[in-house]
């Protein structure tokens, strides 16, 4: 069994799926799993959100308290930049 502290959890809900991941203290996975949803479908989402919590939660034999949730939308615009140094 796992202290509870000892991982942090994330939930990625993307444009087409829906991503959560167990990472441990030291940045390793523990537990991944992804599935396709419709953004559209609230019924759906909130079902397979649901199915995902509960087959991350059997495997670490540990409820899920806190979440780092990561919402990626079509309206959010950003912008990359990368600074080159020539030596």
């Amino acid at each position: 069994m796992i202290k509870k502290k000892s991982f942090s959890t994330v939930i990625d809900l993307g444009n087409y799926k829906l991503r959560l991941a167990i990472i441990d203290k030291h940045n390793e996975i523990i537990f991944y799993i992804s599935e396709l949803v419709e953004r559209n479908n609230s019924k759906e989402l909130k079902d397979t959100l649901s199915n995902l919590i509960k087959k991350a939660e059997k495997k670490l034999s540990n409820h899920i308290d806190e979440v780092i949730l990561l919402h990626d939308s079509k309206n959010i615009k950003s912008i990359d930049l990368s600074l080159k140094k020539e030596i």
